[in-house]
């Protein structure tokens, strides 16, 4: 899954590898049975590493740059575009 966010003049861009997916599902493991704090934990760790990654791309638009972010097993990368 990948989205485009154009805000101003550089954009960045999200990728969710499925690797982030299942690790966060294989660390919730014990929450399983409970459907409803799974997708707690699901959206805890996504909105955690989201914005630890967004902190980064926003440093590099801070300086005229677009960003990829990827959010993989073992968490997240931003990378410069430019």
């Amino acid at each position: 899954m990948a989205a485009s966010v154009q805000v101003g003049k550089p954009a960045f861009t999200v990728r969710v590898r499925l690797s982030f997916c299942v690790l966060a599902a294989v660390l919730a493991y014990s929450r399983m049975e409970q459907p409803v704090w799974l997708a707690e934990w699901l959206a805890v760790v996504t909105f955690s590493v989201m914005a630890h990654e967004l902190g980064h791309a926003l440093a590099y638009r801070l300086y005229g740059h677009g960003s990829v972010v990827t959010l993989h097993g073992m968490g997240g990368l931003t990378q410069s575009t430019g």
